[in-house]
């Protein structure tokens, strides 16, 4: 599974964006973009947890407010129960690759800046993510980048298990209806080209005959024959 890390006030639009295009190349089931849809009275740190170690890959979507400075001079960052420090902090601590993706030129977060907990990340190599006209070279980029990352592709497609269960049904059964077809055409080829009978063994008046051999006359044994003249009454 992808799991894409976003903070929603720095990089939402372009996340979107991306999150249809990785859908569109690996299929829904295998792409995970919502840390913070958690159910009301989880444990957000557990449920955060739990889906990075599903992962195969997570993706950082960087853009210029990721850091999250406050009016107060604070940092979400800074904030060891902030979402996106704690997505990043486990990936790393399962080792799971990361790729950081700079939004319209954003710049690396420089190790000092960050937490020690994920100044690991700085040393990730990053990839561009233009929000413009450049947006699809660089998903591209990306996918590309994955496949190469993983030493094969999640899935290809963006069919989910259910979909691909109905395709095979209907592949099963057209193909039953083939092999009907099929046999019903030689049967009736096969009884078209032959001989049909009238009643109980009548052939038609068209079926050929074998020729009528033509009546000999009975000879009767001359044993079997008076002698003589036959006599005159």
């Amino acid at each position: 599974m992808i799991s894409i890390s976003y903070r929603r006030e720095d990089s939402l639009p372009i996340a979107g964006r991306l999150y249809d295009r990785l859908q569109a190349r690996f299929g829904r089931q295998n792409v995970f973009m919502d840390f913070d849809s958690i159910p009301p009275g989880v444990d957000f740190r557990e449920q955060i947890k739990q889906t990075i170690e599903r992962s195969n890959l997570v993706i950082a979507v960087i853009g210029l407010r990721w850091l999250g400075e406050q009016s107060d001079s604070t940092r979400r960052i800074d904030d060891p129960t902030d979402f996106v420090r704690l997505e990043i902090q486990y990936a790393l601590k399962q080792g799971i690759p990361i790729i950081p993706l700079l939004v319209d030129n954003a710049p690396m977060p420089k190790p000092e800046r960050l937490p020690p907990e994920i100044e690991g990340l700085a040393f990730r190599n990053a990839l561009p993510l233009d929000n413009g006209i450049d947006f699809h070279n660089h998903a591209e980029r990306l996918i590309n980048g994955i496949s190469n990352l993983l030493e094969k592709p999640i899935v290809v497609g963006s069919e989910d298990p259910s979909s691909v269960g109905r395709k095979t049904r209907v592949i099963v059964w057209s193909t039953l209806v083939i092999v009907l077809l099929a046999i019903i055409a030689f049967v009736t080829r096969f009884v078209v080209n032959q001989p049909s009978f009238h009643g109980s063994g009548g052939l038609e008046e068209n079926a050929p005959t074998a020729p009528t051999a033509q009546a000999q006359p009975s000879l009767i044994a001359d044993k079997d024959m008076p002698h003589g003249p036959s006599p005159r009454w």
